[in-house]
């Protein structure tokens, strides 16, 4: 194997989830020693959220590079999308077709983490670890767990998302509220507790937007139903509202009456719900210089989180996973510290051209009159 910046270095990937276990495997194939640490308790853990769809131009390129794309397809749908619009009325359909099958498939999160993690070495991973403090010293990089334990890296890699402990080692630039507030439910049996949403949706993602909101659906492969609500509103709206997520009528009831006027079935939805959270969305302004490249970088929403809209957060992460990995890999630095800030420059560009069009998304969606089509996922 040929020499690489990396060789004779221990990396610390903090964060477990698609984008730092991405960027272990593409390291890895070219010889890394690296670890990552995951604040989940264990590899079958629950993952909140819906399901990813991976984009042919960009997250799929770096899932070919890592050897995945075949496992992806294996274990991807494609899917129908529906738009509705608020009195439940079909306004937009979008069928696969042989030639747009592959272009963005839907795979559950489980099983994203899943493929990675089948070919990552044994003890790549160490589960329950959160880290509660990263620091520099020495030349190394030392972290420090909620179990009392530590420890040190010559490279670390932040891939925690929004709320990265490693963030503030690179920049001060703090997260920003973008005016989006969602609310995230889960339905496990949906053919059993809103038949009414089955029937209209057909086993196709919906989405309406209409008066201010948006209501977006997705089923996972278990036949389980995830979906988003958002609102622009106050950073402490919901909370202010005294609304406690875990009661599951008050929630119902706080809900309905925020879609007063929208057709029957979408309350049954919320009655139907077994688990609320309550999303605020930030984004992570770019454009402003980071401090140091010294041996660390993030990637992912660490690095420039951003709301779901424009449905490309996953796959700018995907995207800088693999050319982190290859400007550490290939032989076109003379440092690791020159290879870092060589990928920081080509990060900014493409994911502010990114958080940009998400911006203008998540201002469309919520127009009064908006009943456009939702477009991907994140």
């Amino acid at each position: 194997m040929k020499h690489t910046l990396i060789d004779g270095k221990t990396i610390a990937i903090v964060g477990g989830g698609p984008v730092g276990l991405l960027t272990a495997r593409l390291l890895q194939m070219n010889g890394g020693n690296v670890h990552v640490f995951e604040r989940d308790p264990d590899p079958p853990a629950r993952i909140s959220g819906g399901t990813l769809d991976i984009h042919h131009d960009t997250g799929q390129i770096a899932l070919q590079e890592a050897g995945l794309l075949e496992a992806y397809f294996e274990k991807a749908r494609p899917v129908m999308e529906r738009q509705f619009d608020k009195l439940g009325n079909l306004l937009f359909e979008q069928v696969p077709t042989n030639e747009t099958q592959r272009l963005r498939p839907e795979i559950d999160r489980k099983d994203f983490r899943k493929i990675i993690l089948d070919v990552l070495l044994p003890g790549t991973v160490s589960w329950n670890k959160q880290v509660m403090r990263a620091e520099k010293i020495d030349g190394s990089y030392l972290l420090a767990f909620q179990d009392g334990l530590t420890a040190t890296a010559d490279i670390l890699i932040g891939a925690e998302g929004g709320r990265s402990k490693i963030r503030p080692l690179v920049t001060n630039t703090p997260r920003v509220y973008t005016g989006s507030t969602i609310i995230q439910g889960d339905i496990p049996h949906p053919s059993m507790d809103c038949p009414a949403i089955m029937s209209l949706t057909q086993g196709a993602n919906m989405a309406a937007t209409e008066d201010g909101k948006v209501v977006f659906l997705q089923y996972r492969a278990d036949g389980s139903l995830n979906y988003y609500l958002s609102f622009r509103r106050p950073e402490d709206w919901f909370n202010a509202s005294g609304v406690s997520l875990s009661d599951r009528t008050a929630m119902a009831d706080f809900l309905s009456r925020e879609f007063t006027g929208w057709a029957p079935v979408y309350h049954q939805l919320f009655r139907a719900t077994t688990e609320f959270q309550m999303l605020l969305m930030y984004q992570l302004p770019i454009g402003s210089p980071w401090e140091t490249f010294d041996h660390i970088t993030l990637v992912g929403d660490a690095a420039h989180v951003m709301p779901p809209f424009a449905g490309v957060g996953v796959n700018i992460g995907l995207l800088d996973a693999l050319n982190l990995a290859n400007n550490l890999t290939k032989g076109h630095f003379n440092s690791v510290t020159a290879a870092i800030e060589d990928y920081t420059r080509k990060m900014f560009a493409y994911a502010s051209k990114a958080q940009a069009d998400t911006q203008q998304a998540e201002l469309d969606f919520h127009e009064e009159e908006h009943n456009g089509h939702f477009g991907e996922k994140k």
